[in-house]
């Protein structure tokens, strides 16, 4: 089976928790000042709550090392498939004290 992914240049196809949900456990690099962190993605898991419009709701849970946390904030990331794009992300309590957590929210209206 082929997976055809979306590009991070198409927003409205990229920005889907289908898109991301086959890399879970997987590596993504993200841009810290001039260097390259390796943080994994742990979960990808739908919200629900009100929506008075049509939309999709998720979000992303990223794992690191507890050396150097990273800040909130929009951050460059890289993966082997999905390529290169940028995420908001701010770090959330980690139930694992060997870890650092950081969570991307995503809340996208669904077009017509």
């Amino acid at each position: 089976m082929i997976l055809e992914v979306p590009k991070p240049g198409e927003p409205a196809r990229f920005l889907r928790l289908d898109t991301f949900a086959p890399f879970l456990g997987s590596e993504f690099h993200l841009l810290r000042g001039n260097e390259w962190v390796t943080v994994r993605l742990a979960e990808a898991n739908a919200v629900g709550g009100y929506r008075p419009i049509e939309c999709e709701k998720f979000s992303l849970i990223f794992t690191a090392g507890p050396e150097k946390p990273l800040q909130q904030g929009i951050h460059a990331f890289r993966h082997e498939t999905l390529g290169d794009f940028e995420l908001f992300i701010t770090p959330v309590r980690s139930p694992d004290h060997g870890l650092n957590w950081y969570e991307a929210s995503i809340n996208r209206e669904i077009g017509s």
